[in-house]
């Protein structure tokens, strides 16, 4: 178990945990570790193949697929060499952990009330275990949550404060459309409700505006990505979600870059969260029938740069 004094949340004791089971079948908590980060990625990248094919099963036999049948569901083919590579690499117990780690990432990503909670299990665990003996020699202390918090209030401000931010960048450019100002005035003479997300919406709508959206960044070394996940904390969930605010982060360590994609990519930061409108109904009561973990997020198709983490 950890040999840090920090207290850490329940997901990241449990995700620890599994990362120390994977050491009894023969592997060092290192290589399982960087293991684990390639298995969430490829989950991650297969998720908009697997919903669509959960919504086709549903379509056409008129129930939700079991766990089994879905096992047997092809995979894509730009990523099955991936997971044969995966396959290949480690033993079918360890990648039973790997899918445990998964559920509990995805599981701590929202609470009780399906709000993403910006919890970064994922830092905690390579933070308290993966190199609790080796960090000082590497140089590596991420910076603790409650302290990104407080950087992200006072750099981006407060909910209220980045709203208004948020708002002022949106009306700029809503003055520059005359095609969002005519749906909004028809908006309002049909006594329509217009809220900030409403005006963002409007201006999407117009084909010769590019919207320029508001930029978190940091680039002193992103680490897990925790502070990047601080200042999506402070702006309203469809603003992250819809992409009327990009992050921008950057670190030496590929490994600290592939986490950060990992955590940017569970919470749906820079556009990675929209989801597939078709099939996530559909879907969703298939694995709740079929008692598998139910995904947060569903990933865009593109891949993420490895170099500097655009997302």
């Amino acid at each position: 178990m950890p040999r840090s004094h920090v207290d850490l949340r329940d997901g990241s004791t449990r995700l620890i945990s599994v990362i120390e089971k994977c050491g009894y079948e023969g592997y060092n908590h290192k290589e399982t570790f960087d293991g684990f980060l390639d298995f969430v990625e490829y989950q991650l990248d297969r998720f908009p193949s697997l919903f669509n094919q959960l919504a086709q099963f549903i379509r056409e036999h008129q129930h939700p697929p079991t766990v089994e049948q879905v096992d047997q569901f092809p995979e894509p083919a730009d990523l099955k060499p991936r997971w044969t590579a995966i396959q290949k690499r480690w033993k079918v117990q360890t990648l039973r952990h790997f899918a445990e780690g998964f559920a509990i990432l995805l599981s701590e990503a929202e609470d009780g009330e399906g709000e993403a909670t910006y919890a970064d299990c994922l830092g905690e665990a390579y933070q308290n275990f993966v190199y609790s003996s080796t960090q000082s020699a590497r140089g590596q202390f991420f910076s603790p949550e409650h302290v990104c918090e407080l950087m992200a209030r006072n750099t981006v401000g407060e909910e209220a404060d980045a709203e208004a931010a948020l708002a002022q960048r949106i009306d700029e450019q809503i003055a520059q459309s005359e095609h969002a100002r005519r749906l909004l005035a028809i908006g309002e003479l049909m006594g329509a409700r217009i809220t900030l997300q409403t005006r963002f919406n409007a201006l999407n709508s117009d084909p010769s505006i590019k919207y320029r959206p508001l930029t978190v960044a940091d680039d002193a070394g992103c680490g897990s990505g925790r502070m990047l996940l601080a200042g999506a904390r402070q702006f309203p969930r469809w603003a992250v979600i819809e992409r009327a605010v990009e992050f921008y982060g950057c670190d030496i360590d590929q490994r600290c870059v592939q986490m950060t994609i990992i955590n940017v990519r569970l919470y749906g930061l820079n556009g990675t969260g929209y989801i597939l409108e078709e099939s996530k109904p559909t879907a969703q009561k298939a694995i709740k029938q079929g008692k598998s973990q139910q995904p947060l997020l569903f990933p865009e198709f593109e891949k993420p740069n490895r170099k500097k983490v655009y997302a």
